[in-house]
């Protein structure tokens, strides 16, 4: 990806999971950080490749019984 700031939309597709799932993991906490610009409801959601990447680096696993960090399923 060469855009530094992703829409849901992008991220989704980047994934291949729902914008729902997105929008679960924002409200339980987990999933990557996210930037919300304005305040409100109808704020826009962006996410930093960089959060992205660090996300995805600390999702990963060696084996089933990796316990890892926390993440929220999708």
């Amino acid at each position: 990806m060469s855009k530094e700031l992703l829409t849901p939309d992008d991220l989704a597709k980047f994934l291949d999971m729902s914008r729902a799932s997105l929008a679960r993991w924002r409200s339980e906490g987990g999933g990557p950080s996210y930037i919300k610009l304005r305040g409100g409801r109808t704020g826009f959601i962006r996410y930093r490749l960089r959060d992205v990447e660090k996300f995805l680096e600390h999702s990963s696993r060696a084996s089933t019984s990796d316990p890892g960090s926390a993440v929220a399923e999708g």
